[in-house]
């Protein structure tokens, strides 16, 4: 330490902006996402953290945590910090029919 400033490595430093980047961007997208769904018109996002990619709707969020709900009914809750990708798969979000669970259960 110099002068009362702690020196860290560039990329550690570099590390830490791109996450925060990276949770800030899924932050306000989720946020957008939500409101659009309380227009009437849910979108359909996959996001993904470092274990899993998940593909639902917003059911709810916060500056901390988002919950997606999945086609058929799971809701997941997410940290938001640990998210790494955002991306919209559809402008509409569209539950299973029971068609569909029909077919997923015999294949």
């Amino acid at each position: 330490m110099i002068s009362g400033i702690a020196f860290f490595p560039i990329e550690a430093a570099s590390n830490r902006i791109r996450q925060s980047l990276v949770a800030a961007v899924a932050t306000v997208l989720l946020v957008l996402s939500t409101h659009t769904a309380d227009a009437g018109g849910a979108r359909l996002i996959e996001v993904s953290d470092d274990q899993q990619t998940y593909t639902g709707k917003v059911a709810a969020s916060n500056d901390a945590t988002c919950c997606l709900m999945d086609r058929q009914g799971k809701l997941v809750w997410l940290n938001v910090k640990q998210l790494k990708s955002f991306r919209v798969v559809s402008d509409r979000f569209e539950i299973h029919s029971t068609m569909d669970f029909r077919q997923q259960l015999q294949a």
